[in-house]
């Protein structure tokens, strides 16, 4: 069971998510704020990426944008 709130896994799914890229309407990445945890979770299709806000990791990402995947993760970054 989930508590109330938003689904991170169906900010990667239609109509949220966005593949128009070549008209420039895609969908770059979801971040998942969790404040009262003091974390985050930027997720991109078939990626994600955990930071802390006490202990930020700096880093890089690089993400093909335009290719579906076909199943996108779920809340824990896991394929469904």
């Amino acid at each position: 069971m989930r508590a109330a709130g938003v689904d991170p896994a169906a900010m990667l799914r239609p109509p949220l998510h966005q593949g128009a890229y070549d008209q420039r309407l895609g969908t770059v990445y979801t971040a998942h704020c969790r404040p009262a945890e003091g974390r985050v979770t930027y997720r991109w299709s078939g990626e994600s990426w955990e930071q802390s806000f006490a202990a930020f990791s700096p880093g890089s990402r690089t993400v093909t944008l335009g290719l579906e995947v076909p199943n996108p993760p779920d809340a824990h970054g896991h394929a469904v």
